[in-house]
């Protein structure tokens, strides 16, 4: 019985090994791959589902599913471990992260994104046992997590517009996730965002059919949004440049902005202007000026935080201005301020002939201030 036992071992090893040879190593793996795959969405049912004659079956095909893999990776049967077992784990468990990672962006819920994505990683786990597949899945562990903030990134680049445009403030806490996951890998995504943010506020924000003050709005959003998303404002600088540059050509910018500063932004207006260290100056004119060189009272307290320009960053540009910069810095328009001010007195004088004396008097004054 023993001469028995040993020659089926043998046997059985040998014949793994011919089962898997070069020539169908892959096709083996990518079967295994999608059992796994199909493994965990059942896995998924039955953990959601009632406990009903469908939860029965599913159950039933989860246990055969289990039996089946058992009966593959265990050495003496297959000894097929290191040639398919590993690759199939990796390349199912990627796919189920991308998967999770994609519906998590696409149907969010009440909770925080990352923190839900954490759930259903601990699931994964779940599943990982339920397959006897946990010893091969725990050194994933680092690699899948990559691969959860990576997909993040993916999916949530491909909305961005919405994000930062049209769904901000209430989108905040995503873009609080977004940071999160590029910082955590190298600013991973951080070009394709950009191009994609671009190519998405030409086509959609800067066209004739969108008003000027639509335009402002969104300004505003990416503004915030934007410096939410990247401290260093580099993004931001980029992509509100697209937006004065084209906003230079419509003959009713000058009006519109001051229209939308001294009326749902009057109050924001008049704390900016009364800031100590407020200034509205121009973009050219803070070229190669040398940020290191200019006195900051609150330097001393944060120079050990200070960092430096990430690699998209424009050479010579003042860091200055640009995390400076914000929906009430007029310098894109400031190259014709005496245009400006003749401009805001006829607005004014005509709020005045129309509503009264007073309207608007303290809003005149601080920007006479």
């Amino acid at each position: 019985e023993e001469m028995r036992d040993e020659l089926q071992s043998e046997f059985c090893c040998i014949a793994g090994q011919i089962f898997f040879s070069p020539e169908l190593i892959f096709e083996a793996i990518e079967v295994f791959s999608r059992i796994l795959k199909f493994g965990f969405v059942l896995f998924e049912s039955t953990e959601d589902c009632e406990r009903d004659a469908t939860f029965q079956r599913r159950a039933l095909l989860l246990e055969r599913i289990s039996a089946c893999v058992h009966m593959i990776i265990q050495r003496d049967h297959f000894n097929v471990g290191s040639k398919v077992c590993k690759d199939a784990v990796r390349i199912a468990s990627m796919d189920i992260v991308v998967e999770l990672a994609r519906r998590a962006c696409t149907q969010p819920t009440e909770q925080p994104l990352l923190s839900t994505l954490e759930e259903r990683l601990n699931g994964l786990k779940k599943w990982s046992a339920r397959l006897c597949i946990a010893q091969e899945l725990y050194p994933l562990h680092n690699d899948l997590k990559v691969c959860l903030e990576k997909s993040v990134v993916d999916f949530l680049t491909k909305q961005i517009f919405d994000l930062v445009v049209v769904r901000y403030p209430e989108s905040g806490d995503i873009i609080d996730d977004l940071r999160h996951c590029m910082q955590n890998n190298a600013g991973y995504g951080r070009k394709k965002l950009v191009e994609t943010l671009a190519s998405e506020v030409k086509r959609r924000l800067l066209h004739i059919g969108m008003g000027t003050r639509d335009i402002l709005q969104g300004y505003a959003s990416a503004v915030d949004c934007l410096r939410r998303l990247d401290p260093t404002c580099v993004i931001m600088q980029h992509i509100c440049s697209i937006i004065r540059t084209y906003v230079k050509r419509r003959p009713d910018t000058v009006r519109s902005i001051i229209t939308y500063i001294t009326g749902e932004k009057r109050e924001e207006l008049s704390e900016q202007l009364t800031k100590k260290h407020a200034a509205i100056v121009d973009e050219e004119d803070m070229i190669g000026v040398n940020d290191e060189l200019i006195c900051d009272e609150d330097g001393d307290q944060n120079w050990r935080e200070w960092q430096p320009d990430p690699p998209d960053a424009i050479p010579g540009q003042s860091r200055r201005f640009r995390q400076n910069a914000d929906v009430f810095n007029v310098g894109f328009y400031l190259w014709q301020q005496r245009f400006i001010r003749q401009e805001y007195r006829q607005l004014l004088a005509e709020r005045l002939t129309n509503h009264g004396t007073e309207i608007h008097i303290s809003s005149y004054a601080t920007w006479n201030c």
